[in-house]
């Protein structure tokens, strides 16, 4: 038989036993799972087998320059780009961002910058919160 070894409703371990066997082993409950699908990990709730949530997923926010500057559209690239000709300010936050080792959405000054271009009219309305999304 395949007996699912279960702990605060959750499948621990499914092993090849005797119920009586596996009774010996210390769990809160013994389940035999030799027709029915279930894996480790999966939830029980005394009758019925699940499968667990799926996790939440991880939050990057963490970039490289690269991964930071797809980000943004080709167009809005070559705009700002045009831009740091004639904005010295536009010119140094594009500096600072293109020779950063990392770029962290969460810091205040990428925050900053990337809704500066939004306020100077170079990004379109409501694409600074895309972009640090």
């Amino acid at each position: 038989m395949n007996i699912a070894l279960i702990n605060n409703g959750i499948v621990d371990n499914i092993i090849v036993a005797t119920l009586e066997f596996a009774e010996q082993l210390g769990y809160e409950q013994v389940v035999d799972v030799t027709d029915i699908s279930c894996s480790i990990g999966w939830l029980y709730d005394g009758s019925t087998f699940s499968e667990p949530p799926a996790p939440e997923p991880i939050k990057i926010t963490i970039l490289t320059p690269y991964e930071f500057l797809k980000r943004f559209t080709s167009e809005e690239r070559k705009a700002i780009k045009a831009a740091t000709l004639t904005n010295p300010d536009v010119d140094d936050l594009w500096t600072m961002f293109t020779v950063a080792q990392d770029i962290d959405l969460k810091n205040q000054d990428t925050i900053n910058g990337v809704n500066a271009l939004e306020s100077l009219g170079i990004l379109a309305e409501g694409r600074a919160v895309e972009i640090l999304a």
